[in-house]
């Protein structure tokens, strides 16, 4: 979210001073990137217009009502791919055309085969940790042939991607482990943390050196597109604001 409002930022679709919208389910996930939003904000002279909801909560007529009449120039979004259809048709129809920035769980390719597609063309943006699977990245070119070659017929998503690339560092601290001759649970997780900066094959470079801190801190920005692999085609290559240095991660003691 700090990345996604950097974004905002350098696009010229919020200012200083603005007010940001933004939904997120009331659990770890919708809190966490609550606090990266309100990091960013407060660094930025923007301000934060919070809407709790749940994953129960299928209809955002009253979100979108709320932060409208709020005056919020863009909308954050961290709930899942329901609530994120819901929100953006609603928008559209009413004829707001606010623009939306979403956490990677909001989106589902799944999306554009319903009534919600041409308003996700128009409104939603997505920053993910993993490329589009669109994208020209030969490891991904490689991984997207392969994946439609074994499965004919089936689409592909980030789902996919992100499986990959977590088997491939698995995979990698699991030979690390057979090397130290630790199989062990310990053994494994020592072996995990030695990688330091690896760069996957999908364009994904990771440190899990560290279990305080993000293997990452960059985000590709994309949007939904219909016909394209994955259903999302790339705006932004990954990159991290510069307020992500600043942000003091929570530890796990």
């Amino acid at each position: 979210m700090i990345n996604a409002v950097d974004y905002l930022l350098r696009s010229s679709l919020v200012a200083e001073g603005d007010a940001i919208g933004h939904v997120f389910f009331e659990n770890e996930y919708g809190e966490n990137a609550l606090s990266g939003s309100t990091f960013a904000a407060e660094r930025e002279g923007l301000t934060i217009v919070e809407q709790r909801v749940m994953p129960t909560d299928q209809d955002m007529s009253a979100q979108v009502t709320a932060l409208r009449e709020a005056g919020v120039t863009a909308v954050l979004f961290s709930a899942g791919p329901a609530q994120t259809a819901s929100f953006v048709g609603v928008a559209a129809a009413s004829g707001w055309e606010v623009p939306v920035i979403g956490s990677t769980p909001a989106y589902a390719s799944q999306l554009l085969e319903t009534a919600a597609a041409p308003a996700l063309e128009g409104l939603f943006v997505m920053v993910s940790g993993a490329p589009a699977a669109s994208s020209d990245i030969p490891g991904v070119r490689e991984l997207v042939e392969s994946y439609q070659s074994a499965y004919p017929g089936e689409s592909i998503d980030g789902g996919v991607l992100s499986g990959y690339g977590v088997m491939e560092f698995l995979a990698e601290a699991l030979r690390i482990a057979c090397d130290q001759g630790d199989l062990s649970r310990a053994g494994i997780i020592a072996a995990h943390r030695t990688q330091g900066l690896v760069e996957g094959d999908l364009g994904m470079a990771m440190d899990f050196s560290d279990p305080n801190r993000p293997p990452s801190f960059d985000s590709y920005l994309l949007r939904p597109e219909v016909g394209a692999d994955g259903g999302l085609v790339e705006i932004e290559s990954a990159s991290r604001a510069p307020a992500v240095d600043d942000y003091t991660f929570p530890t796990s003691g």
